[in-house]
């Protein structure tokens, strides 16, 4: 699924408010399950996100989890700061 340059930005907004919300470190997995979206797409927006320059303060976490077939590298991203652009308008008020 191919996103336009507003389609993206959009996204990149909404994923990170929702990691936000979350409190914790999300994989491109769920991002891309809570999102409707490849998981390679959700990778691009992660990485997108990761490299905006407007105040958003993130936090990419590598570590091995044991498998069947042994340890498997995950990597969990988290957003540690959000700016008020990115909160609702009720809480920006407040």
């Amino acid at each position: 699924m191919a996103l336009n340059q507003a389609e993206q930005e959009i996204l990149e907004r909404k994923t990170a408010r929702w990691v936000y919300e979350q409190g914790r470190g999300v994989t491109a997995k769920e991002v891309a399950r809570r999102f409707r979206l490849h998981v390679h797409t959700a990778r691009l927006v992660i990485h997108g996100i990761m490299k905006r320059t407007d105040g958003i303060r993130c936090e990419l976490l590598g570590t091995y989890e044991l498998t069947a077939k042994g340890l498997r590298l995950v990597k969990y991203f988290s957003v540690i700061y959000l700016p008020d652009e990115y909160q609702p308008a009720d809480r920006r008020k407040g």
